[in-house]
């Protein structure tokens, strides 16, 4: 009747685009705009707490939600330069909430192989908003969404 579920995610990203570099940036000395390489990984552990009852012998539907533990890692740098770009990015764990619903289908009822899907939610509250003006990059600002498709076989013992 109740399910619970470890899952780990990782999301990787290389951009390139307009930034700010810096000599120096604690004071500002000798800012510019240039095109900037940046690669962020945001990745975690999230747990899932759900009811999945039986609807028959060869159907389970889920339903349940959780918490996630996250971390980021990002950085930019100028393409002429090689200078760290100006990019406010969080250097602490993260904690995220998560929803789910799945489904499990059974093809033949002797077999103890079950194909699998889900939709997810992941929402994550990132508290890296700088207000400065002008403000610095900011890949993760704010409450932001990750929307999860999956599908997979599964062997039940």
């Amino acid at each position: 009747m109740f399910m619970a579920r470890v899952s780990y995610h990782r999301v990787a990203e290389d951009l390139r685009k307009e930034g700010t570099v810096c000599d120096q940036y604690s004071q500002r000395i000798n800012c510019r705009g240039e095109i900037t390489e940046t690669a962020t990984t945001f990745s975690g552990l999230r747990t899932t707490l759900m009811v999945a009852p039986d609807l028959g012998e060869q159907l389970r539907l889920g339903l349940g939600g959780g918490l996630s533990f996250n971390s980021l890692a990002a950085e930019a740098v100028g393409v002429e330069s090689g200078l760290e770009a100006d990019l406010l990015a969080p250097n602490a764990g993260i904690i995220g909430f998560a929803a789910l619903f799945t489904a499990a289908v059974t093809p033949v009822a002797k077999v103890p192989v079950m194909l699998t899907g889900a939709f997810g939610l992941h929402w994550v509250n990132f508290s890296t908003c700088s207000g400065e003006d002008p403000p610095p990059y900011e890949p993760y600002c704010g409450m932001e969404a990750f929307k999860e498709i999956e599908l997979g076989l599964a062997y039940a013992f």
